[in-house]
């Protein structure tokens, strides 16, 4: 058995765990903060677990700020200085009639039933300044094995909350740690579950897990589990290329746009906006997904390849560079070749003509006319057919209207 390391706790935790305890009450931090800290990763969150009920929670912490619309559930969160605190009653739970929220809760005496009632073990570790370490399923050993195994019946874990197969999946792939046979059996016969958790939750989970250094194994090892609400995904080609562009990607430090445009355009002929908004990505991912996947085989032999480029990516320009080079192997000089245009001055878009709207209502130009003559105007530059100077730009368009046509 690994010695647990010494867990320093934030003042504000320390204050909480000893308000408790001296009105008279038992505390503990439990969860994510514990798992984190056993596996010498940073902590961000604690969240305490108390035999106190809700509202003795309450009334132990009157002078502070507090959230209770977890009260139902037993959490009261309560607003320290420098972290609110998720401060709830041991509980157990009764059955899970949507797969995901149980009937109801009761309240319990019981820090042993408390845990019995979480997903996996080493989130059912609880730690005490005073008392050490609680933790009833050996979730120490399996973190010192790093293995992901659910407290009890892993069927019966997944069968009360659908979203603990995602959650098992995001720990694998963020910790590195490998799921035991008998949880990722029980995970494959209950996948199909997962179809009733909202999509956000869904979503929530893929992106973290997308976000771990072990995507790209867990997404080989367990698709059959994701493509239940990502179907795209069996249609994948060259599945071990894919993954060597992800793993690159990842470690190049590729967020979640790109990942999600690499795995389209190993897809055949995906609907990109119905799968976005399918698992209710925001719209900006949505936009820069889709424009990503548009520029996939864009041409970049000449400079006015490189301005069009420009013209179309440069709200996401790093992500492209990235993303392009990652498609196609022999690119090397893209990031360079484009900064230089960039350092150059060159013009690629509409506001960097010499012309403007301005300029077109001082030549009495159909309103109608002036959006399709700015842009006439600046492929005629990006192609070098036109120099960026107002007095050939004017002459261009008194060409393409002459007085005749103009208001």
């Amino acid at each position: 058995m690994m010695k647990p390391r010494a867990f320093p706790l934030p003042k504000d935790v320390l204050t909480a765990l000893s308000m408790l305890q001296e009105a008279g009450y038992k505390a503990f931090v439990v969860g994510g903060a514990v798992r984190d800290h056993l596996s010498g990763l940073p902590v961000h969150d604690y969240d305490l677990t108390t035999n106190a009920a809700p509202e003795e929670i309450m009334h132990v912490f009157h002078a502070f700020v507090m959230r209770t619309q977890g009260l139902r559930h037993g959490t009261v969160t309560v607003l320290f200085p420098n972290m609110p605190l998720e401060i709830t009653t041991y509980r157990a739970e009764s059955a899970y009639p949507d797969h995901r929220h149980p009937d109801h809760v009761t309240f319990s005496n019981d820090l042993i039933q408390d845990c019995a009632r979480r997903d996996f073990t080493m989130n059912a570790i609880c730690y005490h300044p005073r008392y050490g370490y609680i933790d009833p399923f050996n979730g120490i050993d399996d973190i010192r094995r790093k293995k992901i195994r659910t407290v009890g019946d892993p069927m019966q874990r997944f069968d009360e909350d659908a979203l603990r197969i995602l959650r098992a999946l995001r720990f694998a792939s963020v910790y590195g740690f490998t799921i035991v046979a008998e949880t990722a059996q029980a995970m494959y016969k209950k996948r199909n579950t997962l179809c009733y958790i909202h999509a956000e939750r869904i979503r929530d989970e893929w992106v973290r897990t997308m976000q771990g250094a072990h995507f790209p194994d867990i997404l080989h090892s367990y698709r059959t589990i994701f493509t239940v609400f990502l179907p795209e995904l069996k249609t994948i080609r060259k599945d071990r290329t894919l993954l060597n562009k992800l793993k690159t990607a990842i470690l190049r430090q590729g967020d979640i746009d790109i990942l999600m445009a690499l795995l389209f355009s190993s897809m055949d002929q995906p609907n990109i906006p119905s799968v976005l908004s399918r698992l209710h990505f925001a719209a900006k991912d949505r936009q820069t997904i889709c424009a990503l996947y548009s520029l996939r085989d864009a041409p970049i032999a000449t400079q006015a390849d490189l301005l069009h480029l420009l013209q179309q990516a440069s709200p996401f320009l790093s992500e492209f560079i990235l993303f392009y080079e990652l498609l196609h192997a022999d690119t090397h000089d893209l990031e360079k070749r484009l900064h230089l245009l960039l350092k150059e001055g060159a013009v690629y878009s509409l506001s960097s003509l010499a012309v403007d709207g301005n300029d077109l209502c001082d030549e009495h130009i159909p309103p109608i006319l002036r959006g399709q003559l700015l842009n006439d105007v600046l492929e005629e530059v990006i192609q070098g057919r036109l120099a960026n100077k107002k007095a050939d730009q004017l002459a261009f368009i008194r060409a393409k209207v002459p007085p005749d046509k103009r208001s």
